[in-house]
């Protein structure tokens, strides 16, 4: 049986969801939530690039669809009941 070797650990990410990978033009994207209420996306390099504040926790995981008119976006929800589009 294969041992699994840890690539990289964010030891103080808060996470509360399963992350998403993102491809976009400017690179990847690993976007999750985090259980005092934010989304944070993370480039390739495991560097935070965003992070935005929902009105609960973000305990679900964050899904990435074209969406009419706007594009691709992070389709988010929250333990508040708020939904979220979340573009670049």
């Amino acid at each position: 049986m294969a041992i699994l070797t840890p690539e990289w650990t964010l030891s103080d990410a808060n996470a509360a969801s399963l992350p998403t990978i993102m491809s976009t033009s400017n690179g990847t994207r690993i976007i999750y939530g985090t259980s005092d209420g934010h989304v944070v996306a993370l480039d390739g390099s495991h560097e935070e690039l965003w992070r935005v504040k929902l009105g609960g926790a973000v305990s679900c995981q964050p899904s990435v669809d074209d969406v009419p008119g706007v594009g691709p976006c992070i389709l988010v929800g929250s333990e508040a009941g708020d939904v979220a589009c979340l573009s670049e």
